[in-house]
């Protein structure tokens, strides 16, 4: 073997031994309890088989190199070079990393704005796959990118398994700090939710998550807001404590409430505070000229039911004698998404039994919200997606109008992979879904669920037509 191998060789294992220690646990363990040498032998066995046969190459180039790489991704970017985009794509298929990565930064989706006028069609996989080699080769910024590609809805278990993994790798990185967060938002806050999930694969750490989840609000990231200040009542207990234990520990005027992991309304306030969202104080509410007294009286009641528990017991009484838009308000009153604990305790599990009521007897879109439940399985609910698909089947069977719940792409972002693997096998089992089942939404599922729709409301139309149970 000549000295030039055995020198590139010899950097391969420094950096897979550096890899390894930073972001498996096991192998730091390892290292402890056997001999150095059998531990750096097991790094290159592990980098030869991650990296498909890249095992042994340079991790970089010199900067001269990296520097005209560099200058050919901005010029492909943003320029919407052509020969630039054939010259990085040749030193990519070359097998230099570097390349790699720069070309992967060209057709990922998720960082589309920095290339906007890149001429190479954007693709997840082939992103994913570029990637990994810089990642492989402990480039911190290929390290980010593929790990959240990987995390993303759609991504299968493995996959995510995979991206939390390599997610927090980049995030205890010796060269990542705080202030590297900014920009970088959406990878922390889905590595925050690695932190919360057992089904992850990593080590659980809610305080932890609750940092990050408080960093990305401090940075006022849209999708951090939408979840944890609007849908606090929807996460779990263990993240809100660490989210309330973030904010009494940085905030000297801020949360002084109990860490208790309630969706409070004062642990929703200490959030917006650290968005800095404008409060908007509730407007006052006009009732419709043409509302009747009983209607009036009905609305009255509702909003006493938020403060006045014998007001809710009338309201209850009312949905025990089978009344539905009692069920379904009464739901609306106990549900997490709603109710964030200023003046009751929410109760997932009761709100979702008074929507499915509400529901099957005659206000189909409360099954929607019941669903909705069902699919996140927040507070004392257990979580069952396949039971969230089947209300909400039902629902838009009910009321075809409810269907853009589910067919557009903006409506339809919060629901989870596997609501939309039981979308598909519920419209399979109804003859509207021929292809193979996969936890994602895909176009194939949209075009059945508006095949669905056309024929509940052609069925509606009909005298005596008898809709899909």
């Amino acid at each position: 073997m000549s000295d030039r191998t055995g020198s590139g060789r010899r950097r391969s294992l420094a950096a897979a031994h550096g890899r390894l220690w930073y972001g498996e646990a096991g192998y730091r363990l390892a290292w402890l309890a056997l001999p150095q040498a059998g531990a750096v032998v097991a790094a290159g066995l592990l980098l030869a088989v991650a990296g498909r046969g890249e095992w042994g190459r340079p991790a970089t180039g010199s900067p001269q190199r990296v520097a005209a790489l560099e200058a050919l991704r901005q010029r492909a970017g943003r320029e919407g070079d052509l020969a630039a985009l054939k010259e990085l794509t040749a030193a990519a298929e070359a097998g230099e990393i570097d390349a790699a990565t720069r070309l992967a930064s060209l057709v990922d989706p998720l960082v589309a704005k920095a290339a906007p006028r890149s001429p190479a069609p954007r693709d997840s996989g082939r992103a994913a796959a570029l990637y990994r080699p810089g990642a492989a080769a402990g480039d911190i910024v290929a390290i980010a990118r593929l790990a959240d590609l990987l995390m993303e809805d759609g991504a299968s278990e493995r996959e995510r398994r995979q991206g939390c993994r390599l997610g927090l790798t980049w995030l205890d990185h010796p060269r990542v700090n705080r202030d590297m967060l900014r920009g970088e938002e959406r990878l922390a806050e889905k590595i925050a939710r690695c932190l919360v999930d057992p089904q992850s694969g990593v080590a659980q750490d809610p305080d932890r998550a609750g940092a990050l989840v408080v960093d990305t609000l401090r940075l006022k990231y849209d999708r951090s807001i939408r979840q944890y200040v609007y849908g606090l009542g929807l996460q779990k207990p263990e993240l809100i404590r660490g989210m309330q234990r973030e904010l009494a520990a940085r905030t000297p005027n801020g949360y002084t409430g109990p860490i208790d992991g309630r969706a409070s309304g004062e642990t929703v306030l200490a959030l917006e505070r650290e968005a800095e969202l404008r409060p908007f104080p509730p407007q006052p509410r006009s009732i419709p000229a043409t509302q009747t007294d009983a209607e009036q009286a009905f609305r009255s009641l509702v909003e006493a039911a938020r403060r006045d528990a014998g007001a809710r017991a009338r309201l209850q009484a009312m949905a025990d004698r089978g009344d539905a838009k009692a069920m379904a308000n009464l739901g609306g009153l106990y549900s997490p998404v709603y109710n964030k604990g200023e003046f009751f305790a929410p109760d997932a599990r009761r709100a979702a039994q008074l929507m499915e009521r509400a529901a099957a007897s005659g206000s189909p879109g409360t099954g929607i919200g019941a669903a909705s439940l069902y699919d996140k399985g927040v507070g004392n609910l257990a979580r069952d997606p396949a039971k969230a698909a089947a209300l909400t089947i039902r629902a838009i069977a009910a009321d075809p109008s409810l269907g853009n719940l589910l067919t557009d792409p903006d409506m339809s972002a919060d629901w989870s992979p596997a609501f939309w693997g039981g979308v598909q096998r519920e419209l399979k089992e109804r003859g509207f879904y021929a292809n193979p089942i996969e936890d994602r939404r895909n176009d194939a599922l949209i075009l059945a669920i508006r095949r669905f729709l056309r024929d509940e409301a052609a069925a509606g139309a009909r005298p005596g037509g008898q809709r899909h149970d």
